[in-house]
C-alpha cells in the first residue's frame, strides 16, 4: 500500500553461481585450473557476467581430479593407495563456478576470490590474501556487535601419517611405523587418523622432517573466533559511545 519493497544486493562474485562446470578429470597446476574455470564459466554466461583473469596469488600446487576413490588396494603392490583418498576429488560432480573454485582451488591451497573493475574490465582475482587491512580497532560498547567462540571437533586429529610419491610412508626411517603421534592430544581424544599428501617427496626422511613441521604447526584445538562489528573506519563517520 505504501510502495515499500525489500531488495537484496550481490556482489558479481555471484555471477560464477550462474554457471556450470563439468565433472570432468584433470592433473596439472593450480593457476592453470583457474585459468581452465574462468573460461569455461565466460563460455557459458552472458557478455556482462564475464571476467577477464587477474593476480593468482595462491601456491601453485600440483592439482589431481581423478574421481572418487573407495580406497581399493593397488593389485601390484597390494597396497590401499592413500594419496588418492586424500585428494579432494569432484571430478565425478558437476558444481556451479562458485563451488567448484571453493572446492578444488580455495580449500586445497587457500586464498580469496576478489573482484576489480579497470576501465570496462572486471577481473577475477585469486589471493593468498587481500593484502591491506582495516586499522580501526573493535572494542566493546563502540562497534563490537557479537562474539562467539567454536571448537571444531570434525578438524581435530591425533594420528598423522605422512604420504609422498608413489605412496611413500615414513616407516623405513620412524621405527617400522608409518605414523607420527601427538601424545596429549591421544590422551585427551583417543587415537584418531588422518593422511597428509606431501606432492613431490621421494626420500623418507625429508617425508618425516616435513610431517613432524606439520604436525608442530598444525592446532590441534582448533578454535574459530567469529566476531560481528560495525565497519566505522571511514574517517567522518561519527562514532557514539553507549
Amino acid at each position: 500500500m505504501e510502495s515499500m519493497k525489500k531488495i537484496y544486493c550481490e556482489g558479481d562474485l555471484a555471477y560464477l553461481v550462474d554457471s556450470v562446470q563439468r565433472g570432468e578429470r584433470f592433473n596439472g597446476k593450480a593457476h592453470a585450473l583457474f585459468r581452465k574455470i574462468v573460461a569455461a564459466h565466460n563460455a557459458s554466461v552472458e557478455a556482462e557476467k564475464r571476467f577477464e583473469v587477474g593476480e593468482i596469488g595462491i601456491e601453485n600446487r600440483d592439482v589431481i581430479l581423478s574421481g572418487q576413490d573407495e580406497g581399493e588396494e593397488d593389485p601390484d603392490v597390494g597396497l590401499i593407495d592413500y594419496e588418492q583418498i586424500a585428494i579432494n576429488s569432484v571430478a565425478d560432480e558437476w558444481l556451479t563456478s562458485y563451488d567448484y573454485i571453493q572446492t578444488c582451488l580455495i580449500d586445497y591451497c587457500g586464498g580469496y576470490l576478489r573482484t576489480r573493475k579497470v576501465g570496462d574490465t572486471v577481473y577475477l582475482d585469486l589471493l593468498k590474501d587481500y593484502g591491506n587491512t582495516a586499522a580501526q580497532e573493535i572494542e566493546f560498547g563502540v562497534n563490537l556487535l557479537d562474539l562467539t567462540e567454536e571448537f571444531a571437533a570434525e578438524d581435530i586429529f591425533t594420528v598423522l601419517i605422512p604420504l609422498g610419491d608413489e605412496n611413500l610412508t615414513i616407516a623405513s626411517v620412524n621405527r617400522g611405523s608409518a605414523e607420527l603421534i601427538d601424545e596429549e592430544a591421544v590422551a585427551q581424544y583417543g587415537r584418531i587418523l588422518k593422511t597428509h599428501v606431501f606432492s613431490s617427496v621421494s626420500d623418507p626422511n625429508t617425508l618425516l622432517e616435513n610431517a613432524r613441521r606439520f604436525l608442530a604447526n598444525h592446532d590441534n584445538f582448533p578454535r574459530t573466533i567469529t566476531v560481528k562489528a560495525v565497519d566505522l573506519h571511514a574517517p567522518d563517520l561519527p562514532r557514539a559511545r553507549h
